[in-house]
């Protein structure tokens, strides 16, 4: 079991998830620093006190720095705080010694955010205004006169355009009519050679006393909808002006009217021209730092599907690029209509900073009417949503004092069932109030407004207590602070106002009951009386108005459970479906009894219907679009050199499994879902066949291989196999493809433990196969399975239960409290639970097993028995390692659990644990595991024979194996640098239009047919810039550039030293030059002699496996190179590709200056940079072989001398 505060991996995306949390929650107010070493976050927050009332002022501003460390969250972060206005630094001291004891008790969760509202809170305190003098109060006082005067004014101007504007409609309809009349008289006129059709206005603009019926330039320039004049929205909407103007928006919409303002944007109702149905598009218009917060929004919903929540359709964004100095304010000029138009669809709603682009550092907020800035580019994001035609659940309590209890009813279903799906998904809208939930033409209720909503993993959500910690939230909204003016706050849960830390879907629940009540009280008559009554429910009491009606005995029932304070009382909505709502479905109730009937019997007529009607479903273009891949977190840095890398790795994988006597054996993609499936609580990607079967995809190799073994009855089997596994994410997205390695050995005897020492040996080599991975700790981690079930028994937990044990523990993780809530769970004695967290956690050697474990062997009968059996497997493992040669670290420990129910014996994880310098000099410690395995012969016989052999003798054959992180394994190898191989030896290519396509075919037929590889570029070149571009991107190092053949010359590209280096030579009469590997590579083989250069001059233990990992490598380098039979003397040493650079520049030089490499390098280098030198001056003197090779073990490169 490993400890938190070392699991590196497990910490980094912990800290990965808090900060995509905090940048979405706190938006422009939270920034990335630049930091000296990009293995941990370092950011800003911008802080100011909470708003109390609608008269709040910012007197107090604070920024809060955060540096993470390895060990975060299980060992507090650095925090600094700086920059600090109207707040003395006695004060400022008092508050960072605050927040590091507040730190201290959040050891273990994700802290931050914790950290940063306890700060806005206590900033409260100090937010108050400085004394004016009185001058000041009487200008201040003159100034709060005047602008209510002028408000008084606005509203009196307001009343008035109102009235002026509802005439004028008048009058227009009746012209409108007339003109009509007039016109179908016209038509009917048979001497009229002319027609005569009037222009239908309906949108208009008032500005001044001059009304403007159709704008010339764009009808859509000056959008407004006759029946609303407020100036403030006008104001607003011409900064969308130029997104109605694009042409996809206008080749696929014919705008309607405008419906309003939404969360970051304003919202049009528009008609598809295709399907001619009406659509809802919210069209925002913001800085490119916001839109990561925005569409995090459109990537959530995106992928939700109910007939009770607004659907997403669509997705897009518009680009300009303007001919202004790349501000746009409010008050741009026209001259946008003549700029470049760019436009493209968001696959996956992801959005990507431009180049060059920087985030605006400036910190002053007091200056509300700041210009955005877009580096020269106006950016629009449209949503396209489906459309509510009648109200919102707010106009309905308001507008109907006399309720119908059946109506209220069912629109209390709906709005239950859209949350069981919703919470169902992993999602916590954390903004349900009725004006969010919406009624559509058929007044079925919609959700919408998902702005402030969350996600967390489904892991957090089935935690015992029921409480999510937010270390996986991913926050949605504009700010990500829940709105706490008059209106809102009321449907706000008590945790989320007071420890908003910990909550989970509870909070809607919460939200749910205030709404409910308000569907079942008539409409408040002022705004004072909805005060007093929300304010009363929202008490821990639930205080009911005295005038609420006595006959809703269920429904004020109902209203106490879903506003009880504490959430572990408070109900689920599914406890609150199936206590209260099921009576009120009983058509629903038939409706589910019939098809669980029908699909119960696959040979029924009717399941079969069922099964074809779901594949008869049409083409859905809009799932086509969403269903998106959001990529793997390991392949992030998917590219050519990735590619090439995984292909190396694969084929040092292959060659030492085939060494070893192994084949590959690709097991089906598909199998039925099988109990062994059950498990586990990561749940297999099941899909249906067109037969109604339920198939699985593989979410690890071992299980479809056990199941391969059980129905092909194999009994002798060493093989291989490298293949994807598919992981379950949330619904409408890819499943989470990770390429894994397997390796089985299957025998028929189970008496020798032989072949788990062979397997031990392998995973060994795997690491020894890489010689940038040989110097770290490799450890293997050993369990027995007889052991683990002792040990659970002696804790008097049952055997039935030990498979729901270990579920427990893969779901909810193996650190200390975690294991404490399972260990309480199933009622393991207090006194005990310490002892047992201690021994789960010790990792000791494996020769000392019998004495750690000597209070299992005094146990009772049945736990000692299981106890020595294991540990006699365990000891024989050991000799069968020292047989081997294993020098890697062997130890034990009880708490290794991982896909502990797989195994019947020994099983294991290989990890390597070293130390990593960061650029800022100090040591990090990385733990990675690389493989797992052991052996699960009992997993086989979980499975059912073929029907073929089902007659014939059981057999049990012995099964062991184990599987490699293929993809960890690349990502360490790539991280440390290792060397990438070459897609190509060379880029065949010319620059001149007079060398034909035939010429540059004909010398690449000629490297082809020697066995050296070369890209052949069909299109001549332009510059040897771009030919260098190509190398790079094509991971090729050299390129041969042909010239015409009347000059009888070509030109070599070196990209192998990042640098271009250009050889002329001379050819012969055919226009090409003397190919220097015309000859064989594979005719002879070079002679290797290995000098190994340390600073205390003994012998590096394991020096034969490093000789032939440099031959391997070498060989296959220098297969093309006119070396073939050659001596050559390789000098290896622990160097850095600096200092191995900086040896072989200075030995190309005079002999007086090869000693200053060292003049600038570490006490270490200096001498091993002496010695290395001294030796190669040795070589070339007593002109020892045909070539000397520079080695550095360290970066795993080389140089020729």
């Amino acid at each position: 079991m490993s400890s938190g505060i070392n699991d590196v991996d497990g910490n980094l995306e912990k800290q990965l998830d808090e900060v995509k949390a905090l940048q979405a929650i706190y938006a422009e107010d939270f920034q990335l620093l630049e930091k000296e070493t990009s293995w941990f976050p370092h950011f800003k927050l911008s802080l100011r006190p909470e708003r109390d009332n609608d008269d709040w002022c910012e007197h107090v501003r604070v920024h809060m720095i955060i540096q993470y460390n390895e060990g975060y969250p299980y060992r507090i972060p650095k925090i600094e705080l700086e920059n600090v206005k109207g707040i003395s630094l006695e004060k400022i001291e008092t508050l960072k010694n605050d927040l590091v004891q507040l730190a201290k008790t959040k050891v273990g969760e994700v802290m931050v955010l914790n950290l940063a509202l306890h700060l806005q809170d206590s900033l409260r305190q100090f937010n108050t205004k400085k004394p004016k003098s009185f001058h000041e109060e009487m200008l201040w006082n003159q100034q709060i006169q005047q602008k209510f005067k002028d408000s008084e004014e606005q509203k009196k101007l307001a009343n008035n355009r109102l009235q002026e504007e509802k005439f004028n409609k008048i009058l227009e309809d009746k012209v409108r009519k007339r003109k009509n009349y007039i016109r179908k008289q016209i038509n009917e006129v048979p001497e009229s050679l002319t027609r005569t059709e009037s222009l239908e206005i309906d949108k208009s603009i008032q500005s001044g006393e001059v009304k403007i019926k159709e704008d010339i330039k764009n009808k859509y320039h000056f959008l407004e909808d006759s029946d609303s004049q407020d100036e403030e929205k006008i104001e607003l909407r011409k900064q969308y002006r130029w997104a109605l103007n694009t042409q996809r928006f206008q080749n696929e919409f014919e705008v309607i009217e405008f419906l309003g303002q939404g969360g970051f944007g304003n919202v049009i109702k528009v008609k598809n021209k295709m399907d001619t149905r009406h659509y809802a598009i919210k069209i925002i218009h913001s800085n490119v730092k916001h839109f990561k917060n925005i569409t995090t929004e459109v990537k959530l919903l995106s992928r939700l599907n109910h007939e009770n929540i607004v659907r997403y359709y669509n997705s897009w964004m518009e680009v300009y690029q303007t001919s202004s100095e790349g501000s746009i304010a409010s008050s741009e000029s026209e001259e946008i209509y003549d700029d470049e138009e760019k436009s493209y669809d968001l696959s996956d709603v992801y959005f990507e900073k431009s180049d060059g682009q920087e985030e605006n550092e400036d910190d002053n907020d007091e200056d509300d009417n700041e210009e955005l800035i877009f580096e020269d580019e106006a950016r629009f994001l449209y949503i396209q949503m489906e459309y509510c035609e009648k109200k919102t659940l707010r106009l309905y309590i308001d507008k109907n004092p006399n309720k119908n209890i059946d109506e209220i009813w069912r629109l209390f279903r709906e709005i239950v069932d859209a949350l069981v799906y919703i919470h169902g998904q992993g999602i916590i809208h954390r903004d349900l109030k009725p004006g969010n939930i919406f009624l559509d033409s058929q007044d079925q209720i919609k959700i919408g407004d998902f702005g402030l909503a969350t996600t967390r993993r489904a892991k957090d959500l089935q935690d015992k207590s029921g409480i999510c910690m937010p270390d996986s939230i991913q926050s949605l909204g504009f700010t990500g602070s829940l709105t706490l003016n008059i209106g809102t706050s009321y449907y706000i849960s008590p945790e989320l106002k007071t420890e908003r830390g910990k909550y989970d879907q509870k909070v809607d629940i919460y939200s749910l009951g205030i709404i409910f009540f308000e569907m079942n009280y008539p409409p408040f008559q002022t705004l004072s009386e909805r005060h007093e009554i929300l304010t009363n429910l929202n008490n821990a009491n639930v205080i009911f108005p005295d005038d609420f009606d006595e006959n809703l005995v269920t429904q004020k029932t109902i209203i106490k459970k879903l506003l009880n304070h504490d959430p572990e009382v408070r109900l689920t909505s599914k406890e609150l479906i199936h206590e209260f709502l099921q009576r009120l479905t009983i058509e629903d109730t038939k409706f589910n009894t019939v098809v669980e009937s029908a699909t119960a019997n696959p040979l029924s007529k009717t399941f079969k219907y069922i099964v074809k009607s779901l594949f008869d479903q049409k083409y859905d273009e809009v799932c086509d679009v969403m269903y998106e891949d959001e990529g793997n977190r390991l392949n992030k840095f998917y590219n050519q050199k990735n590619i090439l890398l995984q292909s190396k790795v694969q084929e040092i994988l292959v060659s030492l499994f085939r060494l070893h006597g192994m084949v590959r054996i690709q097991t089906p993609l598909l199998m039925p879902q099988n109990k062994v499936h059950e498990l586990s609580s990561d749940s297999p990607m099941t899909v249906m066949d067109q037969q109604g079967q339920l198939l699985c995809l593989p979410n690890n190799l071992r299980v479809p291989f056990a199941r391969y073994v059980k129905r092909k009855r194999i009994q002798n089997l060493k093989c291989y196999n490298i293949d994807r596994v598919f992981h379950v994410k949330l619904p409408g997205l890819q499943p989470k493809e990770v390429i894994e390695c397997s390796v089985d050995i299957v025998t028929p005897s189970k008496e020798s433990s032989f072949p788990e020492g062979e397997l031990l040996y392998i995973l060994e080599n795997v690491i020894n196969k890489f010689p940038i991975l040989y110097e770290k700790n490799c450890t293997f981690i050993v369990n027995h399975a007889l052991l683990l079930r002792s040990f659970l028994l002696h804790c008097n937990i049952e055997e039935e239960q030990h498979i729901e044990f270990f579920k427990m523990v893969e779901r909810q993780g193996d650190n200390k409290k975690s294991m404490r809530n399972i260990l309480k769970s199933f009622h393991v004695a207090d006194h005990n639970i310490d002892f047992s967290l201690k021994l789960l956690n010790k990792e000791e050697p494996l020769e000392n097993i019998r004495k750690s474990l000597e209070f299992l062997l005094k146990s009772s009968r049945k736990i000692s028995d299981l106890a020595y059996r294991g540990i006699d497997q365990l000891e024989k493992v050991l000799q069968y390692c020292e047989m081997f040669g294993i020098t890697s670290t062997l130890k034990f420990q009880l708490g290794c659990l991982q896909k502990a129910y797989h195994f019947s014996g020994i099983f294991f994880q290989m990890k390597l644990k070293y130390y990593k310098e960061a650029p800022n000099g100090k040591k990090r410690f990385i733990q990675h595991t690389i493989a797992s395995g052991g052996n699960y012969a009992q997993l086989v016989q979980k499975f059912k024979s073929s029907s073929q052999t089902a007659n014939l003798p059981t057999i049990q054959p012995n099964v062991v194996g184990a599987l490699i992180a293929f993809d960890v394994l690349v990502h360490i190898l790539y991280e440390e640098k290792y060397e990438i191989p070459n897609k190509s030896d060379y880029l065949i290519c010319s620059m001149e239009e007079k060398v034909n396509p035939k010429q540059r075919f004909q010398r690449a037929l000629k490297y082809w047919d020697k066995n050296i590889s070369g890209t052949l570029l069909y299109d001549t070149q332009e510059s040897w810039e771009k030919i260098k571009k190509i190398c790079e991107n094509e991971v090729i190092s050299q390129a041969v550039v042909m010239k015409d053949s009347s000059v009888k010359t070509y030109d070599m590209f070196d990209n192998s030293q990042g640098k271009s280096q250009r050889k002329k030579k001379q050819t012969k009469g055919d226009g090409f030059s003397e190919n220097p590997i015309e000859n064989d590579p594979a005719a002879k083989s070079n002679d290797f002699h290995f000098k190994f250069v340390h600073i205390n001059h003994k012998k590096v233990h394991g020096n034969s496996k490093i000789e032939t990992a440099i031959c391997s490598k070498l060989e296959g380098s220098l297969k093309w190179a006119p070396l073939n039979g050659s001596t050559i003397q390789v000098i290896a040493a622990d160097l850095s590709k600096e200092v191995l650079d900086e040896i072989v520049f200075t030995n190309n030089l005079s002999c007086d200056r090869k000693n200053s490499s060292a003049k600038n390098c570490k006490s270490k280098d200096k001498q091993l940079t002496r010695e290395v030198n001294e030796s190669i001056k040795k070589l070339k003197n007593d002109n020892c072989g045909d070539c000397i090779i520079l080695y550095s073990k360290q970066s795993d490169t080389y140089k020729i001398l």
